[in-house]
């Protein structure tokens, strides 16, 4: 009975070894965490089995190592996480009653019984809460089988106060466990394989998802560009028959009220054709040589959109503006800042307390400049409006759009356009290739 006891156990542990060897190599040759989980659960039942052969009732020291590494094998195969706080506390219960069973002289198999039993009923627990969700209808046969031996093991704890007693049921209890891992280290590593796959391909999936919103939202951008076109190239003609009318008005005499009435018209659509100028470059684009302070840029932009700055009470800071060049075309790079101001403001514009902060600063060779405002945008959402404008809620579409356009510009003049995440505030930030101006030129060469 010995020798084949000994057989058994050298017979079920020799290709668990190799198995959590082998699971091991697999995770750190490809930093999959379910090949970490296998291993970890192979190197717990094997703890189990050589502690019940050569001491026999010390097994049970290795038991709440199996409950947990159990767990972690049912996460992988259904998803869901199995353990919950109050099986940590049922374990920590039935080991204390255990415990003080023990220190009061009772016999091994009624003090270990409580403890026992907990670890049962939990590793129970796990098979019923996997085979209730839904994700069940998925299991193939390999999960139905590694779930029949889990509840296999797990009865043969709850019964182990039966059997631990006498030298043939402790023999009967290293049978048990050594045919089990056995039979674990057999049917385990495929189950893994296809658990694996099925992960990689559903990762897959989505990535090819997210890839078909890109294309479609990059399609529905480029017909915007075209309808963009058109419209520019009507508004501007209208433009054009307007300022020239205007400008026939002014030459004849009018009282001070109808001038200046008429120089607001003119003014108005002279801003309008700067706009549309801003536009047609950006839809046709072409070289960007003019060096642009960055504190004219913003300035300017802060002067056109002031008086709304001030109906909707928003207090507007800038730091470090000065002496910052950059190179590139006025028009869209004020209609980059034009628009993260705008959003600033609209994003703020429920909220007590309204303050946008501009902050600029150089970094090497780019101007690296900052625009914050008093809300708290969810990261994913800005993120999502900056990849996939067109997808966003139905608030956030033309924020979207605007913001997507000023990033495209700003690439355009060899620079980046970011949202910061884990900020307290919303932040965006900009960077620019930086013109040094003659006076840091001369400093740096009689430096």
């Amino acid at each position: 009975m010995k020798t084949s006891l000994s057989f058994l156990f050298l017979t079920s542990l020799i290709p668990s070894i190799l198995s959590m060897g082998l699971a091991f190599i697999k995770y750190y040759q490809t930093k999959k965490d379910e090949f970490l989980h296998l291993g970890e659960f192979y190197a717990s039942l094997i703890a189990v089995v050589g502690t019940s052969f050569f001491f026999g009732a010390y097994s049970v020291i290795p038991w709440v190592w199996t409950v947990r590494t159990s767990t972690m094998l049912m996460s992988d195969m259904t998803g869901i996480n199995c353990f919950k706080r109050f099986h940590l506390i049922a374990l920590g219960c039935g080991a204390l009653i255990s415990l003080g069973l023990g220190s009061v002289g009772f016999e091994l198999p009624v003090a270990i019984a409580p403890f026992a039993v907990v670890v049962g009923l939990i590793g129970i627990s796990f098979i019923l809460e996997a085979f209730l969700r839904p994700e069940r209808s998925n299991f193939g046969l390999l999960h139905y089988w590694t779930s029949l031996l889990i509840l296999a093991y797990f009865l043969t704890r709850m019964t182990f106060p039966l059997w631990v007693s006498d030298i043939d049921g402790r023999e009967f209890g290293v049978w048990v466990d050594g045919f089990l891992l056995l039979l674990f280290s057999v049917s385990l590593y495929p189950l893994y394989g296809e658990i694996v796959f099925e992960k990689q391909e559903k990762f897959l999936q989505k990535v090819l998802h997210i890839r078909n919103k890109q294309l479609f939202s990059h399609s529905i951008f480029s017909e915007y560009k075209i309808l963009s076109a058109g419209v520019t190239h009507e508004i501007n003609n209208a433009l054009t028959i307007i300022n020239a009318k205007i400008e026939q008005l002014l030459r004849r005499k009018h009282d001070d009220d109808s001038e200046k009435g008429l120089r607001v018209i003119l003014n108005s659509t002279n801003r309008i054709s700067r706009s549309i100028r801003g536009l047609r470059e950006f839809i046709y684009p072409h070289d960007f040589n003019e060096v642009l302070s960055v504190s004219e840029v913003i300035d300017h932009v802060l002067m056109l959109y002031g008086q709304r700055l001030k109906n909707h009470n928003v207090n507007v800071t800038t730091n470090g503006l000065g002496g910052k060049l950059v190179k590139g075309h006025r028009i869209q790079l004020e209609q980059v800042f034009l628009t993260l101001i705008n959003n600033s403001v609209e994003n703020i514009d429920q909220l007590d307390e309204k303050w946008i902060d501009i902050n600029c600063r150089s970094r090497g060779n780019s101007v690296e400049i900052i625009i914050r405002d008093s809300s708290t945008g969810e990261d994913e959402e800005m993120e999502n409006m900056l990849s996939l404008p067109f997808l966003s809620t139905k608030e956030n579409v033309d924020s979207g759009i605007r913001l997507v356009l000023a990033k495209d510009i700003v690439e355009k003049h060899g620079g980046s356009f970011n949202f910061i995440r884990d900020e307290d505030n919303t932040a965006f930030k900009i960077r620019l290739p930086q013109v040094e101006s003659d006076e840091t030129i001369q400093n740096r060469i009689y430096q």
